[in-house]
């Protein structure tokens, strides 16, 4: 958990310099789903998607999410 904490802050500071950045939201939404918060995942798949509507990670990502 201490570990987890440690990687979100580091997230979110870089989300915080560039909330536009695909990379780091298709990062933040692959911090989530390891951490099983997969609400957060997919809204984050969405985020990513708003950006690249055709980023074939976010889509394959975010199909995956619907079947659980």
């Amino acid at each position: 958990e201490l570990h987890f904490t440690k990687v979100q802050e580091w997230l979110s500071q870089a989300m915080n310099e560039e909330p536009d950045s695909l990379v780091l939201t298709l990062l933040e939404a692959e911090f989530y789903t390891l951490k099983k918060d997969y609400p957060k995942a997919e809204r984050s798949y969405e985020s990513a998607l708003k950006i690249d509507p055709k980023n074939v990670v976010a889509l394959n990502n975010l199909a995956w999410l619907a079947f659980d």
